[in-house]
């Protein structure tokens, strides 16, 4: 399977749907994960951003941020999300620099938190499976773990 997939129940203006994982990529749901190049103090590197409207902030591992050279001031970081499930670690508040993998320019993203590690799902993409999206410039992928979430 090259595609991860959640299961579980949604309820969404009254609708129950159910989202489920199946061999057929055609009936699995993709998350929002794109490559993106981050630039800091010690040079660049390209990671996996998960997009997430739902998400208030933006989130950055501390292992590429320390590979970047990102500093910023430490403080403590609550993070809440379905079951009133919390999680409080240090964070830093940094700045980076981000652009697309096929082109130079760069835009700033400030205040962004830095956390241990984000857990996010592996997943594999092929645009080719998908014939609405063969004209677009999405680079295929496999395998890949986001390192960061961008809240919209």
């Amino acid at each position: 399977m090259s595609a991860l997939c959640v299961d579980g129940l949604i309820h969404h203006c009254g609708i129950l749907r159910i989202l489920q994982c199946r061999q057929d990529e055609s009936t699995c749901q993709l998350f929002k994960i794109l490559p993106v190049k981050l630039y800091g103090p010690k040079g660049a590197v390209t990671v996996y951003a998960l997009l997430d409207e739902g998400f208030s902030v933006s989130l950055l591992e501390d292992e590429v941020a320390c590979s970047l050279g990102l500093r910023g001031q430490k403080s403590s970081i609550t993070l809440q999300w379905y079951d009133n499930m919390r999680k409080t670690e240090t964070s830093r508040k940094v700045k980076v620099e981000i652009s697309p993998t096929n082109v130079d320019t760069k835009y700033d993203i400030r205040n962004l938190h830095t956390v241990k590690e984000l857990s996010l799902p592996v997943q594999s993409f092929d645009k080719s499976n998908y014939e609405y999206l063969k004209h677009l410039p999405i680079e295929v992928y496999q395998n890949k773990k986001p390192s960061m979430l961008i809240g919209l």
